[in-house]
């Protein structure tokens, strides 16, 4: 861009293509086919596998693979006009590809060597290294070499190949169809013909004339097909059938007909899916598969030769399964934002160096950017107005009309009878009201929750992780400070799962109380401008607090499974009520703490301290043995009378799996369900005192 195109008129931007779905729900659901793969290799000896091994009578990596070649045809298709710029094609396919490699192998193999303590990863010849380099090293590992082979598979060296010929494969599609695909066929047949026929070590399935025919349909079938009937279904059945039904058949070959059956009738599932509610996980799955493509089978190695496999029951399997589908996800969130934070980070380097960069990275581009965030700007303000205003708020037009001088607009205004918008602030009047007003304005409460999270992570390069992050740096530092140094752990087996678990409900009502606090005024602007249900910036920060709980909790359980598995039964009864008994309480005490801290300033910071002495009143680093060894029987009834402490010792026996040989209080599900029922009649008596106090809240801002 130069200094004078910012002057040039606006034309409209060109509209972007509309991604298919169904590419994206069989990229996804091809990502899961290749973990199952390689989570099942390990049972394969003792038919113990999940789900399937030999679907349509083929190895189901071998058809998570097909699938997988179809859909990376398919998309380059799709991405790319012809002429293909070869230029920035091979630019982008390496960016795309090399750099999260790199970052992948590098810290798969700092870990394997120096933490984990192995050296059975990469442990081939530093001469094999440029292999590594150029990611070739599982493909050459394959076909007997010695590499220093950590991630990316075979696969990874095969794909390269393929995007290095794919320009010619997709320009002799375009200029003669028939032509080519009877050339694709025979060459197809004629290599695995001539690989059967003459005895060899090779994997056939590894090598690009093999899966010719996979890799042409996936261009034909976008380049000649809009859309997949749902007859179509009937022929790609019947091929799955015959394929189930005859599974001593050359692999490679049925391979090359099941894998197109199969992704035509994923086809067709997907585009009957195309849901909102189904589109969410799609989209995140399929936009992380590179990286979990990278992650996913040293992850799964690592834990495998930490559980005692032929120990696990299929239930324990399956939350194995679970679990590490979690970790996989979460590394590979990871990897794909430090690959992106590097590329940026070197392109910016790159551009500084660059002096016609330098040039266009001067006042035009700043124009630009100034210019881009006034048009946001305008554009949030429009989209809050229009929010406010379906809500039921009137506009400025709505409330006055135009005059000609101030004389007629004063007199206009005299006549006019003012009405309060503030909720009635009697203790029981308007209560029906306000719920009634909590309930149609419950469109906000998303939209509160996301900006609330969006807004914590923004410019952050973990993001959204750092909800994981920071109770596992308080697990590691609890863990050594009072498990190891001051021996708190000799009386509590599973230390670490224990303390966790203590974190994860005590971090959960802290963030509760502390956000609520703070809610109102952190929304100032809107409490002044705007009436709506004040309730819902507490409830906001209850719901962002639920959000970072939930991914915490999939860690614990995780945790849990691979050390000493789960009790379903404490799990399914304590685990529910400790938890409303968590948000119940913090709310209530929330609500009344955000509307004083509206009068009262300092009540934000005492909160602070409170929620430091709090946590050292429930037993989330220590067990409830030491308080009957310790406290005298007086003070042991009123420490059983802290909801927090209740809820973490309910918690804590819920998914701590060691919770069985553990001391804890009699009778503590009744306990526990004495406090939800009075935790509810708290949290309505501290919504009447919010409502009372809060008629005064614009004019104490």
């Amino acid at each position: 861009m130069t200094l004078a195109s910012n002057h040039a008129p606006s034309t409209p931007a060109a509209r972007p293509k509309k991604r298919l779905f169904y590419l994206d729900f069989i990229r996804a659901l091809s990502v899961l086919i290749i973990i199952l793969t390689h989570f099942n290799n390990p049972y394969l000896a003792n038919n113990g596998y999940l789900i399937t091994n030999l679907p349509f009578g083929i190895y189901v990596g071998g058809l998570g693979v097909s699938v997988f070649l179809i859909i990376s045809s398919a998309g380059l298709t799709i991405s790319y006009k012809r002429p293909i710029n070869l230029k920035r094609y091979f630019k982008k396919r390496f960016l795309n590809i090399y750099p999260m490699f790199w970052i992948a192998w590098i810290v798969a193999f700092v870990f394997l060597r120096f933490i984990y303590g192995t050296q059975s990863f990469g442990s081939g010849p530093i001469e094999s290294f440029p292999l590594t380099i150029l990611g070739f090293d599982g493909l050459a590992a394959l076909f007997g070499m010695r590499t220093m082979f950590i991630v990316g598979e075979w696969f990874l060296g095969f794909i390269i190949v393929y995007y290095l010929i794919f320009p010619l494969l997709l320009w002799a599609i375009d200029r003669r169809p028939v032509i080519s695909a009877f050339v694709i066929v025979a060459i197809n047949l004629g290599s695995l013909y001539v690989l059967t026929r003459y005895q060899h070590t090779y994997e056939p399935s590894a090598m690009i004339p093999v899966r010719l025919i996979e890799l042409a349909f996936g261009i034909y079938f976008v380049k000649y097909i809009k859309r997949v009937a749902w007859y179509w279904a009937i022929p790609a059945v019947f091929v799955l059938l015959v394929g189930a039904a005859f599974p001593d058949l050359q692999e490679n070959l049925t391979t090359a007909v099941v894998g197109p059956a199969f992704f035509v009738l994923l086809a067709i599932i997907g585009q009957k899916l195309d849901t909102k509610l189904v589109r969410i996980p799609v989209s995140l799955i399929s936009k992380y598969s590179y990286a979990v493509f990278l992650t996913h089978h040293i992850i799964i190695l690592c834990a495998f030769m930490t559980v005692n496999i032929p120990a696990l029951s299929q239930q324990n399997r399956w939350i194995l399964f679970l679990g590490l589908n979690v970790v996989i996800f979460v590394t590979s969130v990871v990897l794909y934002h430090v690959n992106d934070y590097v590329i940026k980070g070197f392109s910016a380097i790159f551009r500084k160096m660059t002096p016609r960069s330098r040039v266009a990275s001067g006042d035009g581009l700043q124009a630009t950017a100034s210019n881009n965030e006034v048009r946001s700007e305008t554009v949030m303000s429009s989209s809050v107005e229009k929010t406010f205003a379906d809500e039921g708020s009137v506009t400025q037009s709505e409330l006055r009309p135009d005059f000609a001088d101030a004389e007629q607009r004063f007199l206009w205004l005299d006549q006019q009878s003012l009405k309060p918008v503030v909720p009635k602030s009697g203790f029981f009047s308007g209560i029906l009201a306000s719920y009634r007003e909590l309930w149609n304005h419950r469109g906000l409460l998303s939209l509160f929750a996301k900006r609330e999270l969006k807004s914590r992570y923004k410019d952050s390069t973990l993001g959204y992780l750092w909800t994981l992050v920071r109770p596992l740096i308080n697990l590691l530092i609890y863990y050594f400070a009072i498990g190891k140094v001051l021996g708190a752990q000799r009386a509590i087996p599973d230390f670490a799962i224990y303390v966790f678990a203590g974190l994860t409900a005590w971090g959960l009502f802290a963030a509760i109380v502390s956000g609520s606090t703070s809610s109102i005024l952190a929304n100032a602007g809107i409490v002044k401008k705007v009436f709506l249900p004040r309730e819902l910036f507490p409830l906001t920060s209850t719901a962002s607090a639920l959000v970072d709980f939930v991914s915490q909790m999939a860690i614990l359980l995780l945790a849990t499974s691979m050390i000493r598995g789960i009790n379903l039964r404490n799990f399914v009864i304590y685990v529910p009520i400790s938890m409303l008994v968590v948000v119940v309480w913090a709310l209530a005490f929330g609500l009344i703490l955000a509307a004083l801290n509206v009068y009262m300033r300092d009540i934000q910071y005492l909160v602070e301290v409170a929620i430091m002495i709090g946590f050292w009143l429930t037993p989330s680093v220590y067990s409830f043995a030491m308080i009957l060894d310790w406290a005298s029987p007086i003070i042991t009834k009123l420490y059983l009378l802290n909801p927090p402490a209740l809820a973490v010792m309910g918690f804590q026996k819920g998914t701590w799996a060691a919770g069985e040989v553990a001391i804890w209080p009699t009778e503590l599900f009744d306990r526990l369900a004495i406090m939800l029922i009075v935790g509810v009649v708290v949290l309505f008596v501290a919504q009447r005192i919010f409502a009372v106090l809060q008629r005064n809240f614009a004019q104490e801002m």
